[in-house]
């Protein structure tokens, strides 16, 4: 049949990508996954392909027959061949967003580096989403919907979501399904008039059929389009990247310089924008919270404390801005900084350890540690010609009033010259010169795996 066609062909384009991981597929019993997982079946029997997909399946514990519909997917795994695993998950409520939440992070406590994650998503779901993003005010990228292949970050893993059937109609994969029995379970919230996809689907799809018939496959097709626009716009963006300079340590802190961002054209910020915000989060930032932080970045006010809170799945973001600077944080780690801090050093590392944080900051090879001192309020520091203390020290290094208390001094031997270092998370200055300068490795120990930067 033409979608098993399709899948071959998707195959053989992506043999470079499935050689540097492994391959699972998401599957919840329903027609589209189980009709998926039936194709690589087949495939792998023809010897297309040499490995059959990993089934993950994952138990909401949502509705009663959530048990069964494990059930039935681990007992036809087992008579196909295939690996399978069951995931269960706990939601916070009870609605669609904390369940696709729920699923991806429970992939992501299985799925490592470089694996890819089959989803069986196609044409119907693309015009669906496409839709919903319209009525919501989305702009290129999210207007683009879902991607055939897109990288997923959840703390500091990167897999990959393939999705090789966002062009295959949802007619053809029900006859490929009653054409070969397939035993799938129906999900009655799937078509429920109480959620917007459910409405779309019934109510607005069918009328858009009418008006013409290739109405889902053509949206499926714009998407495409906007997504070849969307990436346009992103080289755009790449190419002004050397000077938007940011400090990153996703997907825990990002700073943004905003003098460097106002040199962009006025046309690509909100575009930035959406690019700064998303990188490393779990949903997209939508139109009204980029117009926030653009209205954020533009003040000339002196309310420098201004703090946005951005609800991203479950973990949550908060977005500061301290005079040319924005600053954003996974939310948990935020509250940590929050809190007292102990700061401890040895000869090659300082540590700033709160209560489920540290960070960690490892100067470089050939360089030893001898002295550091937490900067107080009466101490003196000599910068140029002028010497500083307390607020007056903190302005001079236009440090945020979160992180003045764990302002510190350092000493360092390379080849028996000592250097002074004024010190802070994420940052450095030369003494007595002032200037900020790069050196060393930062480690955060946060909630989740640590990610590194230098």
């Amino acid at each position: 049949m033409m979608i098993l066609q399709q899948l071959e062909q998707a195959f053989e384009q992506a043999k470079a990508r499935l050689a540097s991981g492994r391959l699972y597929l998401a599957c919840s019993g329903g027609r589209d996954s189980l009709a998926l997982a039936y194709a690589c079946h087949q495939l792998y029997q023809a010897g297309v392909i040499d490995q059959l997909p990993i089934l993950l399946h994952v138990h909401h514990g949502w509705q009663s027959v959530n048990d069964d519909w494990a059930r039935l997917v681990q007992n036809w795994a087992v008579k196909h061949d295939f690996e399978c695993q069951i995931l269960s998950v706990q939601l916070e409520k009870l609605t669609e967003t904390h369940a696709r939440l729920a699923r991806y992070e429970a992939f992501g406590r299985v799925l490592q580096d470089d694996d890819v994650l089959l989803l069986a998503h196609h044409a119907n779901d693309q015009a669906e989403t496409v839709l919903m993003r319209l009525i919501d005010g989305a702009g290129v990228s999210g207007l683009s919907a879902m991607k055939v292949w897109q990288a997923k970050s959840l703390g500091a893993k990167r897999f990959w979501l393939w999705r090789p059937w966002l062009s295959v109609l949802r007619d053809a994969i029900s006859d490929y399904a009653a054409w070969h029995g397939l035993p799938y379970v129906d999900d009655p919230t799937n078509d429920s008039d109480l959620i917007v996809r459910g409405v779309l689907r019934q109510q607005v799809l069918p009328v858009l059929t009418k008006l013409n018939p290739q109405a889902i496959a053509n949206i499926a097709k714009s998407a495409a389009l906007l997504g070849e626009s969307a990436q346009i716009i992103q080289y755009a963006i790449q190419d002004w990247q050397p000077d938007i300079k940011e400090m990153t340590l996703l997907p825990y802190q990002a700073v943004l310089d905003i003098a460097q961002f106002n040199k962009m054209p006025a046309i690509m910020h909100a575009s930035c924008i959406h690019d700064w915000l998303k990188r490393g989060a779990i949903q997209s930032p939508n139109g009204e919270l980029i117009a926030q932080v653009s209205s954020l970045i533009q003040r000339v006010d002196n309310d420098h404390q201004s703090r946005l809170f951005w609800q991203d799945g479950t973990a949550g973001v908060m977005i500061c801005r301290h005079q040319d600077k924005l600053y954003r944080y996974r939310y948990d780690v935020w509250l940590c900084q929050m809190q007292s801090c102990q700061i401890q050093w040895c000869d090659d590392r300082l540590m700033w350890c709160w209560q489920h944080l540290t960070l960690s900051w490892q100067i470089p090879d050939g360089h030893q540690l001898i002295k550091v001192e937490v900067v107080t309020r009466d101490d003196a520091v000599q910068i140029g010609k002028h010497t500083y203390r307390a607020k007056k020290l903190h302005q001079r290094l236009r440090l945020p009033v979160w992180l003045r208390s764990q302002l510190c001094q350092l000493t360092i031997v390379n080849h028996h010259q000592s250097s002074q270092y004024l010190i802070a998370p994420m940052m450095i200055w030369q003494i007595p010169t002032g200037e900020q300068c790069n050196m060393g490795v930062w480690r955060y120990f946060a909630p989740d795996t640590p990610n590194d930067v230098q």
